[in-house]
Order: structure tokens, then C-alpha cells, then sequence
């Protein structure tokens, strides 16, 4: 079963899949556009390293970072079951 934020993530990415879904800018760094469809791309990479880790059901795992882009993707892939969910 796959969990309501992969539903989400790719109904949406399905639907808007060029339309802008993040836009980051950090001092001085250039700034970071991602569409929906880069989204998911990075949120099915990530749950892939979480799983390629050792990561299975009742594993927990902890974020630890600022505010970045990077904690969307995080956040998207939680709650676990939905890593097996991401092709």
C-alpha cells in the first residue's frame, strides 16, 4: 500500500509535472528550481538509498538539517512504507 504523501507526490507530479514545486535561494548561492517531476525524481532517489541502507518497516531514521529543499524530499518519502512504494 503505497502511503498518502507517494499518492500525492504522484498524482501532482503527474498532473503539473513542469509547473515549479520548489524555489530555494541561500546567500550568495545560485538559486535551486525543482519542477514536480524533479520532485519525485529525487524523492524516489532518496527512498532507494534509504532502502539500497538496509531501511526496512519499523527502521527508524532521523532528518537532521536547516531549511533546504532537501527536507521536503525527506518529508515526502516519510512515513517509511511508502519506500517500497516508489518505483
Amino acid at each position: 500500500m503505497r502511503s498518502p504523501s507517494a499518492v500525492f507526490l504522484a498524482d501532482v507530479g503527474a498532473l503539473h509535472a513542469t509547473s515549479e514545486a520548489i524555489a530555494f535561494h541561500e546567500g550568495g548561492r545560485p538559486e535551486l528550481h525543482w519542477t514536480y517531476a524533479e520532485l519525485a525524481s529525487q524523492a524516489r532517489r532518496f527512498a532507494k538509498a534509504l532502502v539500497a541502507a538496509g531501511t526496512d518497516k519499523g527502521t527508524r531514521v532521523a532528518l537532521l538539517m536547516g531549511n533546504r529543499p532537501e527536507w521536503v524530499v525527506g518529508a515526502l518519502v516519510w512515513p517509511w512504507p511508502a519506500v517500497s512504494s516508489y518505483p
